[in-house]
């Protein structure tokens, strides 16, 4: 709701408002916590406390409490205390979120704006939404921690907007600075190793056209001239239009597990040649066992019958036995599940038929009956004839690699519920987001933000330029400007609201609030959130006419009752000078027994001055009186030649300068106070009478005075005559 309508209320006219049975079904009905409170300030003119005057059903819902009434100390919530005190001198509204004082696992946000003689307080609970945040936040880093841990990088590849998004351990794997500059399809090629590039690009143009799931593995030439081998998973989606609209998929630097699968290889040809009597280079049976004992993966030997052969220091150290144990027993009884062996016999069985196995992840068995995740390459041994006599089996301890996986896999899940449910909140709320680089001009927006737009996601390409195209000309150079004092004077994050007309004609209006940051590589970036307010401001419209028309009643009601009364009435502004002293005083209001009694007529937005009166007169003492104190007061005042009348006035702080002063004539009954006050001084002077002549002389006198004359004499009637 709009917090600069109620800015120029007063509390009776704002309680009026909210008695309105319409008005008050509305606010009650708002998800949102509505209360209006006023202020007590001590001698200092410092708030001391605060007094609920309206809640709404939400507000005390969130309170547990009945508001009206109550107050708010200092002590009670000092953050919320401060801000509203510190409304009150500045008059700036105030907004903020901060965590609710009396629990801390819930956020409020608020929002405090002032009007005459109070504050107008708005709060919502926004701890889902925070909450949300934290989580996604938290995922995403547990993702990235994962992906660096098991050296898998992810991507995604949006074919209607044609851009590639890579994570931060991708970019490692390629080589490059994680985020260092966009990703083309044709830059993912230049990565790919000359001898599997066209191999890589017919399986992403096969799944650029039908959906599916693929595995390829192929090797990477980096720019420093390194080679790296990967292994990578993707598969592709279908869109609404039933075209393929992207990819998504895992790539997994197995360059390592290569390096060692390719030393068992080397160290069983060896083996193989020797057994041959073919050298192929010049080494002997001690380089082979420093091979073997210096490996830091677990290699063992078996024959045909799976005994064992031998143990290397790796192996021990990986399965928890000394090689004298393990020499000579069966591998399958030793380091084989139970549950497993009838699969580890076939994979065996296969591998002396002559058959090729490539490596495997599987679970092994350590001492203890403790198990762990293995990544297993088999070698056959070989006699002259080609004969399989044997397996020279190299595995490495993948256990952590496997739970970072599927820590992965579990956050991919949870980001992806989060996503949903982060885009369920967005078409709830009516609200969008977006992110600009204001360097690169790659401008993303959520889906929900260009429906708000009367747009389907997909119908144009997202840019600054396509966006303001759509907004309402009177408001581009507002919103723009606004974007660049974010940027370029680092302002704190402001709404903006501006009108879109949608292609079907449509005019709705919308709220832009944003804050800039700049990224790794210093660009600036704007991150906004845009939110449709057509309804709220049609609301808001709604509210001023309702406003209005309670004014105008409320007005003509009180200047009926103004105009009627006996009494003179009017309002008085004081006027000071550039130091803060009162010099004059100017009428705002004033009634028609004020004009008939005291005979200044169209006073209004006049200065005393200005009807020849002396502005140092006893009415600006007690206008100053009454403002400095804020506290009415009262006295009686004998205005001057001609009318010599009298006044019982009252005066009485309206707001900050301003005086209301009630006049009631008391002329008559201080004359008739006056004239018997003389008569009985006449009456002493009378009874003390020594010489008639003199007591007539000062008689004269004082009834002179009395009534104002130069000269008072006395006749002699003859009654007879």
């Amino acid at each position: 709701m709009s917090h600069g309508i109620f800015s120029s209320f007063s509390s009776e006219e704002l309680q009026s408002v909210i008695d309105n049975r319409l008005f008050r079904g509305m606010l009650d009905a708002m998800p949102v916590g509505v209360a209006v409170l006023e202020y007590s300030t001590n001698t200092r003119n410092e708030v001391t406390r605060f007094t609920y005057t309206f809640a709404n059903k939400t507000a005390e819902h969130m309170a547990k409490a009945q508001l009206k009434g109550n107050h708010l100390f200092l002590n009670d919530d000092a953050l919320l205390f401060n801000s509203m005190a510190e409304l009150v001198e500045t008059g700036n509204r105030e907004e903020f979120v901060y965590h609710y004082q009396k629990d801390p696992e819930k956020w409020i946000h608020y929002s405090i704006s002032r009007f005459a003689s109070g504050v107008l307080l708005t709060y919502q609970n926004v701890t889902e939404r925070k909450k949300t945040n934290l989580v996604l936040q938290h995922r995403k880093q547990l993702m990235d921690d994962a992906q660096a841990i098991s050296h898998t990088g992810s991507f995604e590849w949006d074919f209607v907007e044609n851009k590639i998004h890579w994570s931060d351990e991708l970019y490692r794997i390629f080589g490059l600075k994680p985020q260092s500059e966009p990703i083309t399809g044709d830059l993912f090629l230049s990565l790919v190793h000359p001898e599997d590039a066209a191999r890589v690009a017919k399986k992403h143009d096969t799944y650029r056209k039908i959906p599916g799931v693929e595995e390829i593995q192929y090797k990477l030439k980096l720019r420093d001239g390194s080679v790296r081998h990967v292994t990578s998973r993707f598969q592709s989606f279908r869109g609404k239009s039933g075209k393929v609209t992207h990819l998504i998929g895992l790539l997994h630097d197995v360059t390592e597990k290569r390096v060692k699968s390719d030393e068992a290889r080397n160290l069983a040809y060896e083996l193989e040649m020797q057994s041959k009597g073919k050298e192929k280079r010049e080494a002997t049976l001690e380089d082979y066992k420093r091979i073997i004992q210096n490996s830091q993966s677990a290699i063992v030997s078996i024959d045909r019958k799976g005994s064992i052969i031998s143990w290397n220091p790796a192996a021990e150290k990986l399965y928890g036995y000394s090689a004298s144990d393990a020499i000579g027993r069966q591998i399958a009884n030793l380091i084989v599940p139970e549950r497993d062996r009838a699969a580890t016999a076939e994979v065996f069985n296969k591998l002396f038929a002559g058959e090729e196995v490539p490596d495997f992840e599987a679970v092994k068995k350590c001492r203890g009956d403790r198990e762990i995740d293995v990544l297993v390459n088999l070698v056959p041994q070989k006699d002259v004839n080609g004969k399989v006599t044997g397996v020279v089996i190299t595995s490495k301890d993948i256990t952590e690699i496997k739970k970072a996986k599927d820590s992965l896999r579990e956050t991919y899940d949870e980001l992806d519920l989060k996503n949903k449910i982060f885009t369920s909140a967005e078409v709830t709320a009516k609200i969008g987001t977006w992110t600009w680089n204001r360097n690169t001009g790659e401008t993303i927006c959520s889906d929900n933000m260009l429906r708000l737009f009367g747009l389907e996601p997909g119908e144009i390409e997202p840019s600054f330029e396509a966006i303001e195209n759509l907004i309402h000309p009177d408001d581009r150079e507002s919103l723009c400007n606004s974007v660049l004092n974010l940027i370029e004077l680092r302002r704190q994050p402001e709404a903006v609201e501006y009108r879109l007309t949608r292609k079907d004609g449509e005019e709705r209006i919308f709220s832009n609030r944003a804050s800039a940051t700049k990224n790794s590589e210093g660009h600036d970036i704007l991150i906004g959130i845009t939110e449709d307010i057509t309804r709220r401001k049609q609301s808001e419209r709604e509210l001023v006419r309702i406003k209005d028309a309670l004014a105008k009643k409320a007005t003509d009601k009180y200047h009926t009752l103004f105009n009627s009364i006996a009494q003179g009435f009017c309002i008085l502004e004081m006027i000071r000078d550039e130091s803060g002293n009162p010099i004059d005083y100017r009428f705002l209001e004033v009634n028609g027994a004020f004009e008939k009694l005291t005979g200044i007529i169209d006073a209004v937005g006049k200065t005393i001055s200005e009807f020849g009166h002396d502005p140092e007169s006893r009415w600006l003492e007690l206008c100053t009186s009454v403002v400095r104190s804020q506290k009415p007061m009262q006295l009686e005042q004998k205005t001057e030649a001609p009318t010599y009348a009298w006044f019982e006035i009252d005066a009485m702080p309206i707001e900050k300068n301003k005086v209301a002063f009630l006049l009631n004539d008391v002329t008559e009954r201080r004359r008739s106070k006056e004239n018997l006050a003389l008569l009985a001084e006449i009456s002493q002077d009378l009874v003390q009478m020594d010489d008639i002549g003199e007591t007539l002389v000062t008689v004269s006198g004082k009834i002179a005075r009395h009534f104002h004359a130069a000269v008072a004499a006395f006749s002699e009637i003859d009654e007879a005559a």
